[in-house]
C-alpha cells in the first residue's frame, strides 16, 4: 500500500525530465548523473539475478520485471540528455 507513495518522487522527476526534453530546455547534469547511476545499478542487479543459481533465481524471478522497468525509467535521464544534445547539434548544423 505504501510503495506507490515512495515511487511518486521518482515518477515526478522522470516526468520533469521528459517535459524538459520535449520542450527542448536543458536537463540538469545532477539528474543525468543520478539517473545514469541508478539505471546502471538496476542493470547490474538484473544481470546478477540472471546469473544467480537456479534456487535463488526461483525466489527472485518476481523482481525481474521491476528491475527492467526501473532500468528503463532511470535510463530516460541520460537518454533524454543524449538525444537533446544530438538535436541541439543538428539544429546548429542547420543554422537555427
Amino acid at each position: 500500500m505504501t510503495v506507490p507513495f515512495f515511487c511518486l518522487p521518482v515518477w515526478w522527476s522522470i516526468g520533469r525530465v521528459l517535459d524538459r526534453f520535449l520542450v527542448g530546455s536543458r536537463i540538469s547534469p545532477i539528474a543525468v548523473v543520478t539517473g545514469s547511476i541508478l539505471s546502471i545499478g538496476c542493470i547490474a542487479l538484473l544481470i546478477a539475478l540472471l546469473s544467480a543459481s537456479a534456487i535463488d533465481q526461483r525466489d527472485l524471478t518476481p523482481f525481474m520485471g521491476g528491475l527492467v522497468l526501473w532500468s528503463v525509467a532511470f535510463g530516460i535521464f541520460p537518454g533524454s540528455w543524449l538525444l537533446g544534445r544530438r538535436r541541439t547539434a543538428k539544429a546548429d548544423e542547420l543554422g537555427r
